[in-house]
């Protein structure tokens, strides 16, 4: 029932955004993306609580990054387990330049528990998915709609796959992240 409840919640709190590189509304990325996690979750030596958190977190992770949503609000809603993963995988402060943005994600993700590492995983997966899906349409010029283009992309992605297998034994979500990297970025 909490997952129908993120659903819910994510939809009301992203009504209005849309896709970056489309006219979907947001909502269908963190959805998306938490469909995405799921089969390898069921796989992962995850609690069945812990599943469910990461599931919420990863339908969350967007809310307080992209939204008026504080979160306290969050907390209040979803519990503190919740709430830690959804600030985890979330840029908090967006003042900073891009690079300093993603440098810190990287470094935050090396650190990461498992959980988060997941949740994470399920984030970029699915961005990886769309970018591939809008080269198909657009080709190249796709890059365009990124503040940085190709290659700062391409470093940002390899570096925090790295950070991401940091001490782990490279789960098969990661591989799947990281076969994604490969397709998104060839060479």
């Amino acid at each position: 029932m909490v997952i129908h409840k993120a659903v819910a919640f994510a939809s009301e709190a992203h009504a209005g955004q849309v896709r970056k590189t489309s006219d979907l509304p947001y909502v269908t990325h963190p959805v998306t993306a938490a469909l995405f996690a799921q089969p390898f979750l069921t796989e992962a030596d995850f609690p069945a609580e812990m599943k469910t958190n990461i599931t919420c977190a990863v339908i969350l992770h967007d809310v307080w990054e992209d939204t008026e949503i504080e979160l306290a609000e969050i907390e209040h809603q979803f519990g503190k387990d919740i709430t830690e993963l959804v600030r985890g995988a979330s840029e908090a402060d967006k003042k900073k330049s891009w690079t300093e943005r993603k440098t810190e994600t990287i470094n935050k993700a090396g650190k990461a528990s498992l959980s988060l590492k997941y949740v994470i995983c399920a984030d970029k997966l699915h961005n990886l998915i769309s970018m591939e899906e809008s080269m198909e349409i657009a080709g190249e010029s796709m890059w365009e709609s990124f503040k940085k283009g190709r290659d700062k992309q391409k470093w940002y992605y390899e570096s925090l796959y790295e950070a991401l297998v940091e001490n782990t034994d490279e789960p098969p979500f990661f591989l799947e992240l990281k076969k994604q990297i490969e397709t998104v970025f060839p060479d």
